[in-house]
């Protein structure tokens, strides 16, 4: 990848097949700026993990000039326990602007050391959004007014078709 596109800046991988092969490919590009892994399949057929932990912490170590980082729906079912997107991995993006998650922030982190972060888009589904993520996004608003944090606020329709024909909406959360 790195010879074939020496100059990659955009990338979307949504919907495909990656393996820890891949992102440390996509760790090569050192140019990119925007990276989407929406829906991405990351199990082999025999439906264990097929990337391993370390593999994003790699890609966003080396990937600096990284402005946009889109992982939502990213689920780590059937992965190890211990394999998830930490947000430890994501402050190493230190020109990252705009970031997608399918889950939440879990700490400060990244709002500390991502000081170009401008906006958090959560998927929240009308089921888990916890009182404690509340509390913590109203603290993280309070102590860091120069994010928005906007969730994305979803009912499905249930055909196994994706979230595209879902409807739902972004809006920042409302307290109280």
């Amino acid at each position: 990848l790195r010879n074939s596109c020496p100059d990659l800046e955009i990338i979307d991988l949504s919907g495909n097949i990656i393996t820890s092969q891949g992102i440390h490919a996509l760790a090569e590009c050192k140019n990119l700026r925007k990276l989407t892994m929406i829906e991405i399949n990351i199990f082999a057929p025999a439906g264990y993990c097929i990337i391993d932990k370390h593999s994003l912490h790699r890609l966003f170590s080396s990937c600096q000039r990284l402005e946009e980082v889109n992982l939502m729906d990213f689920y780590s079912v059937g992965c190890p326990d211990d394999f998830y997107v930490h947000d430890d991995d994501l402050t190493l993006c230190k020109n990252l602007r705009q970031l997608y998650l399918g889950g939440g922030i879990s700490s400060f982190a990244i709002l500390e050391q991502c000081p170009k972060l401008q906006t958090i888009y959560v998927l929240r589904y009308w089921s888990n959004d916890t009182h404690d993520r509340q509390a913590f996004v109203a603290q993280a608003k309070e102590k860091y007014p120069h994010v928005s944090i906007l969730k994305y606020q979803k009912e499905f329709d249930h055909d196994d078709e994706g979230y595209e024909d879902d409807v739902g909406r972004w809006h920042s959360y409302q307290f109280g």
